[in-house]
């Protein structure tokens, strides 16, 4: 299923679910991984280096390969679904599996901060400084960022919170 984009995310509220993509920016590293791993390719195959730096520039190349095949099937396009009829978040890796995460009243969405940036988690009430699973991409502090974090606030993050809220079985925790 693709979702329409929606404040630099892909975002989808049908019927009793909700469906975001949080992690589209890493298809932009997936994109330079695989241009840098062919111009190492390139460089080995044209032979104008020595046979030792050949072997390492094939050898980076299936490193960065490799990275770029892994953010593709575990980042690019994992899926977080909010079913309402289940009262349970999954998180989907599509063509893989999907895991449930929680169920609607353990759900606690959290501010983060890391190196200066903001992102939004989610996490289960009883721990909230546990695991957590990102529901945004990181905001800078640019004016950029920060239309795109109240973008965010306002068109995603709310639907999500009175989604929950209204079909949880008790309050859960939604701090913003």
């Amino acid at each position: 299923m693709k979702l329409p984009p929606k404040a630099g995310h892909r975002f989808l509220a049908q019927g009793e679910k909700l469906y975001l993509q949080p992690n589209r920016v890493y298809r932009f590293k997936v994109a330079g991984c695989i241009l840098l791993a062919l111009a190492g390719f390139g460089v080995a195959l044209t032979k104008i280096v020595s046979y030792d730096m050949q072997v390492l520039c094939q050898v980076l190349s299936i490193i960065v390969l490799a990275y770029a095949v892994f953010d593709t099937l575990f980042r690019v396009n994992l899926t977080y679904i909010f079913d309402g009829g289940q009262q349970q978040v999954y998180r989907k890796f599509p063509g893989l599996f999907t895991q449930k995460l929680m169920p609607f009243n353990e759900v606690c969405i959290l501010p983060e901060t890391e190196h200066g940036s903001l992102r939004y988690s989610l996490s289960r009430k009883r721990n909230k400084f546990g695991k957590s699973f990102p529901l945004s991409d990181f905001f800078s502090g640019s004016k950029k960022g920060e239309k795109r974090q109240l973008q965010f606030e306002e068109e995603i993050l709310a639907t999500i919170v009175t989604f929950v809220e209204a079909r949880s079985t008790s309050t859960p925790n939604l701090s913003l």
